[in-house]
């Protein structure tokens, strides 16, 4: 980094700034506000070293739950070939609850995942509600981060007290 604090990529070393994405979209959708219906890892990559991105956190596009599970499948396959680039978060409609419960056991557990994204508006939940407490607590459990994305007159008030050993992005 220079004096007047922008990022160079002139030093390599091992205290050089390292930049993360810590969200973005990869795998199969439709048009999106305006952002490409479909981005292949090697597409991400690419952009990546044109900017000088270390890593990025993935995570499937706006769907609903089924295609969530689908496209978290492939996403995880993606962090797998690519493990030195890619970190994979599981996306999950929580308004199917026994659904959601089994799918984030085997994203963790067998899929290799490490974190849940879920976006408020897109899935139609306000995450202060007590019947959606239930992904705090995997969440938990499985001691992996969420990353919730934020609009206007959202909130977690109380979510962070109530789940003391919840990671939040």
């Amino acid at each position: 980094m220079r004096g007047d604090g922008t990022i160079t990529k002139e030093n390599n070393s091992d205290d050089a700034v390292k930049i993360w994405d810590a969200h973005t979209h990869l795998g199969k959708s439709k048009l999106w506000h305006g952002f490409p219906p479909s981005r292949r890892p090697e597409q991400l990559i690419g952009e990546m070293n044109k900017y000088g991105i270390e890593k990025a956190i993935i995570f499937a596009n706006p769907s609903n739950n089924k295609d969530f599970f689908k496209r978290n499948d492939e996403l995880a396959a993606y962090a797998a070939r690519y493990p030195d680039r890619f970190i994979g978060f599981a996306r999950v409609d929580p308004h199917f609850k026994s659904e959601t419960e089994k799918y984030l056991k085997h994203a963790f557990t067998e899929l290799g995942l490490k974190g849940i994204k879920l976006h408020p508006v897109v899935e139609k939940f306000d995450p202060c509600d007590e019947n959606f407490y239930y992904i705090y607590e995997i969440a938990e459990i499985y001691n992996v981060p969420i990353l919730f994305h934020f609009e206007e007159n959202l909130s977690i008030e109380g979510i962070p007290t109530r789940f003391p050993k919840l990671k939040i992005i």
